[in-house]
This record gives structure tokens, C-alpha cells and sequence, in this order.
């Protein structure tokens, strides 16, 4: 008990470095299991690019931007996965892949170079959901300019 104790008092109160947190990140999006900014920092993207790289194909990608045409105002689980879906077209076009989480690189590496339409629809979704979407209302809480950002660089990857 005394060792427990002693253990208790001398641990740091902070989490360990590896653990970092946005200081973007607003409370409603901490709510919503996002803790960064990046296409692949919150628990929707994460979950989807695990399931997709077990199994990549390009008809995965062209349904999660199909789903946001469709929307009058895409809501952010779905605007979470066309972000990282349109993270994968880039990394895939410029064979950067590590922009990806480790994970399922090398199931993804395989996969043939996107088409110009595939492409097209990649940034069509993120100015999508740029203007008219949840994700985008929730970092307007805050200073959007960091997730941005993170949109540009995206849209950097499929040129």
C-alpha cells in the first residue's frame, strides 16, 4: 500500500508526451471525438481508413464523395470520412505515403494511380464541405484557420 501510494504521488500530473491535443481542438469537437486536425484525427476517419485499408479500392473513395454531393449539408461523420478519403487520392497521386497513419500503408501503396475524375471529385468534396457542412460549422466556433489549413494541403496533394 505504501509503494502504491508513493507511486501515486510521484507520477506526473500531465499525460505522457505522446499523447498531444490540439490547441485548435473546441469542445464540441472534443465532444465529437476529433483531437486534431488532421484527416485522420477524429474516431469517424480513423475507424473508416482502418476499415478501408483492409480492403482499399477507389469504389470506397467514390462512394464517401458521392455521399456528399447528395447532401443538401453534409453532416461531419461524413464529411470526416470524405476528408480522409481525399487524403488517400492525394497521397496515392503524389505516392506520399507518409502523409497516411502507418497502419494500412502498404495494403493502399497498391492501389493504381487516381484517375483525373477521382481527382475532381477529391476537391469537389472539400469545397463541399468547406462551405456547407457540420464539420465546418464546428471549427467556425473557433479559429478555423489551422483546419483549413489542413484542407489546402490536401487539396495541395491532388494537383
Amino acid at each position: 500500500m505504501i509503494l502504491l501510494s508513493f507511486a501515486l504521488l510521484t507520477a506526473p500530473l500531465s499525460p505522457p508526451s505522446t499523447i498531444t491535443v490540439s490547441a485548435y481542438m473546441s469542445a464540441a469537437s472534443a465532444f465529437r471525438g476529433t483531437w486534431d486536425i488532421g484527416p485522420f484525427d477524429n474516431d469517424t476517419a480513423s475507424d473508416w481508413y482502418l476499415e478501408f485499408s483492409e480492403k482499399p479500392s477507389w469504389e470506397s473513395v467514390r462512394k464517401a464523395f458521392a455521399v456528399t454531393a447528395r447532401s443538401r449539408r453534409v453532416d461531419a461523420d461524413t464529411a470526416s470520412v470524405a476528408i480522409a478519403a481525399a487524403a488517400i487520392v492525394a497521397a496515392v497521386h503524389q505516392q506520399r505515403f507518409d502523409t497516411l497513419p502507418t497502419e494500412g500503408r502498404a495494403t493502399i501503396s497498391i492501389l493504381e494511380a487516381p484517375s483525373p475524375d477521382l481527382l475532381r471529385a477529391a476537391n469537389t468534396a472539400l469545397s463541399r464541405i468547406e462551405q456547407n457542412s457540420e464539420l465546418a460549422e464546428l471549427w467556425n466556433e473557433d479559429d478555423p484557420a489551422a483546419w483549413v489549413t489542413s484542407l489546402n494541403l490536401i487539396r495541395t496533394g491532388l494537383k
